[in-house]
């Protein structure tokens, strides 16, 4: 695929080029900032509640994102 091609669809998909290619594109922080967050909490049990409850917000986002099929 060319670039221009891959380019194209980030644009209509709105997003980058680099997170269709599955590098990570942290443009926003969130997952920086949610790194940083665990990483302060020093309790396991905790920790993986938190874990847990970031990928459950970030499953949701995708379900209701108009731009993925899923």
């Amino acid at each position: 695929m060319r670039a221009s091609g891959l380019a194209e669809i980030a644009k209509v998909l709105q997003t980058t080029p680099n997170y269709l290619l599955g590098f990570a594109d942290n443009n926003d922080g969130f997952a920086d900032e949610a790194l940083g967050l665990l990483r302060d909490v020093k309790d396991q049990s905790v920790r993986e509640i938190l874990l847990k409850q970031i990928m459950a917000l970030i499953w949701k986002m995708y379900c209701f994102c108009p731009y993925i099929d899923l």
